[in-house]
């Protein structure tokens, strides 16, 4: 059977951690002669929103600047990959634009809809009678009471991290896992590249042990931890001196949610702030108008020119940049707390200082600045025990080959449809 099947996400043409997940799913369904839709729930389009548009073609007139675009968005042309799909952008200006679903699956009959979102905000009254599956993100604990009180809204649960599954099933649910999936050929060819050379083209220090951090900062919670990290890191860097460390970001420094603009909202943590108080001046930062402007291939370089990716956030519901990082050699540093600890291959694990609870009902954790520091240490003294860990890199290239997950997916697409149309073939 082929079906009709809409995906609830990110743009796949956004390089975030959801975005890319979404491309690779839309992929492989797109392979395998699936008709795929991408529900971008990210960004407003107003003169866009209401229409459904062949990838390659959207693609080819945005990045050939057509007038028809009067917004600058952080896209990535992937239509190499996707072009056969279609996209469609969110109606309302809202951040979890769930109640557009109902409409969306009505115009294009649907045969399924799946939500790769955090499902706090899904409004409690939609209950659609049509297949449907939240591959369901968890970066707190235990599970809040507004992602319970969802579930039931969903004929099937898919966690994107072991913690997460073992989380739903010890409260009563039926939940599978599928593991996130990567770029395998693109992860080949980054490996074969020289890190002398990359540091190089990205204007790094050749001679310095580099720290790197990629994440975002749009959160008011400070969810990436950065404050606790750059602690960490200056505890760090003051007992080898500046001379021999070197702190690499790839974020949106100000934590501004206008990047173009002088007067505008602040989202996240003013990071260049927080730098110029604990004095520390041996690091860089990516210029703010290649914020989430990199290629993925870009990304994955700035992973493989680093000696560490420290990533010690307060939770994650997979934390796909420590999947990738280490994909490509590079050693991570990560919290002992949700799917963080099972997704820290090569690398070492900070145990949280103590766990912060949180408006959701849940907990976040607050990471040790202490072991944030002595695990830099350890990396930084023993570097060759960490980079380049084959079998490291063999394991998770394996766990997220995206075509061995996309057959997951297709199993249970399959089983969640031939049962919605039993129970209403009973029904009538």
């Amino acid at each position: 059977m082929k079906y009709r099947i809409l995906l609830v996400a990110d743009s796949p043409l956004v390089p975030t951690g959801y975005g890319v997940q979404i491309k690779e799913l839309g992929k492989y369904l797109l392979e395998q002669k699936h008709e795929v839709i991408f529900f971008d729930t990210a960004f407003q389009m107003d003169d866009m929103k209401g229409g459904y548009y062949r990838i390659n073609q959207f693609c080819k007139e945005y990045f050939s600047k057509s007038k028809k675009f009067n917004i600058q968005l952080p896209l990535i042309d992937c239509s190499k990959e996707i072009g056969n799909g279609v996209i469609c952008f969110k109606r309302t200006n809202t951040t979890f634009p769930f109640n557009d679903i109902p409409s969306i699956v009505k115009e294009l009959q649907a045969d399924i809809f799946i939500v790769l979102k955090d499902i706090n905000n899904y409004p409690a009254n939609l209950y659609l009678n049509i297949p449907s599956i939240t591959w369901c993100p968890l970066d707190a604990f235990p599970v809040s009471p507004s992602i319970l009180s969802n579930l039931d809204k969903f004929s099937k649960i898919i966690s994107i991290s072991e913690y997460g599954k073992k989380q739903f099933i010890d409260y009563g649910f039926n939940a599978d896992f599928i593991s996130h999936s990567l770029n395998i050929d693109l992860i080949d060819k980054i490996n074969k590249k020289n890190r002398i050379e990359l540091r190089k083209k990205y204007n790094l220090p050749q001679d310095k042990f580099i720290v790197s951090m990629i994440a975002s900062n749009t959160e008011s919670n400070d969810r990436k931890g950065w404050s606790f990290n750059i602690q960490g890191f200056k505890k760090f860097s003051d007992k080898y001196g500046k001379d021999n460390i070197h702190l690499f970001l790839n974020t949106n420094i100000l934590g501004l949610k206008e990047l173009d603009k002088i007067e505008t909202q602040k989202i996240g943590v003013d990071i260049k702030h927080l730098l110029d108080y604990l004095k520390i001046d041996n690091y860089s930062c990516i210029p703010t108008y290649k914020y989430r402007k990199y290629t993925q291939e870009e990304i994955y370089e700035q992973l493989k020119l680093s000696d560490v990716l420290l990533n010690c956030s307060r939770g994650e519901g997979c934390g796909v940049v420590l999947l990738e990082s280490q994909s490509v050699g590079t050693p991570i540093i990560t919290c002992d707390f949700t799917a963080m600890k099972e997704n820290c291959i090569n690398g070492e694990l900070v145990k949280p200082y103590c766990l912060e609870y949180k408006l959701s009902d849940s907990f976040h954790c607050i990471p040790n600045v202490d072991e944030i520091s002595n695990k830099l240490e350890k990396i930084y003294l023993e570097p060759s025990k960490y980079r380049d860990n084959i079998d490291s890199i063999n394991i998770i290239k394996d766990n997220t080959n995206y075509k061995k997950n996309g057959n997951k997916f297709l199993k249970i697409i399959d089983e969640v449809i031939v049962e919605h149309k039993l129970k209403n073939k009973n029904l009538d």
